[in-house]
């Protein structure tokens, strides 16, 4: 079972910038993180329009979803990939059978936390194999939500929790690195090297 560490912070806090910056800091350490985020691209009112998966330790990319305003202020739902979701459960998977650290899953959505559908299982999936902890982040109002359904579906011991805000990202990612690798167990030296190839 892996530790559970949940970020918090409203959109535009800077989740995924310290999504990116704890994978940065765990791989200098050789801590052999796992990481996938979601990258943006928004309109002028800051409105996320397109999400692309990034996996970084193999830098490779994948849409994942888009939309487009409607008339006024009203956007219309994300359309996503469905390929999406088991291209990230396999890349997790590969990384946990090759022996990956700290798993960094970034922003867990209404899409998980309400409806029990997108990456939850990855998530659970990730709480029930290796070791390590698990980074998730998500906007505070999802919080227990998400709890409450990890809870009903795996085990789940304390949870550490880090808000963003005031707070610069890379700078709380230098907090929370600290605290993984502190109860971090050694890295598996052949995912180490695979993911250099």
């Amino acid at each position: 079972m892996r530790n559970l560490i949940l970020v918090t912070g409203s959109m535009r806090t800077g989740k995924t910038s310290l999504c990116k910056a704890l994978f940065s800091i765990l791989e200098k350490k050789s801590a052999c993180p796992f990481a996938i985020i979601e990258e943006n691209r928004r309109d002028e009112r800051g409105i996320p329009l397109t999400i692309v998966l990034h996996d970084l330790g193999r830098k490779e990319l994948l849409h994942f979803a888009s939309r487009t305003a409607s008339q006024g202020d009203d956007y219309l739902p994300f359309n996503f990939n469905t390929e999406a979701f088991v291209w990230a459960l396999d890349k997790l998977k590969e990384a946990i059978s090759q022996g990956c650290g700290p798993v960094i899953l970034d922003e867990i959505g209404a899409l998980e936390a309400k409806r029990g559908g997108g990456f939850l299982m990855d998530a659970v999936w990730a709480m029930d194999h290796g070791e390590g902890s698990l980074v998730l982040t998500l906007r505070p109002e999802l919080e227990e939500n998400l709890l409450e359904r990890l809870s009903s579906m795996t085990k789940i011991g304390p949870v550490e929790r880090f808000r963003l805000g005031s707070t610069d990202p890379e700078k709380l990612a230098l907090t929370v690195a600290d605290y993984v690798l502190s109860i971090a167990s050694p890295g598996n030296e052949l995912y180490i090297q695979s993911m250099h190839l």
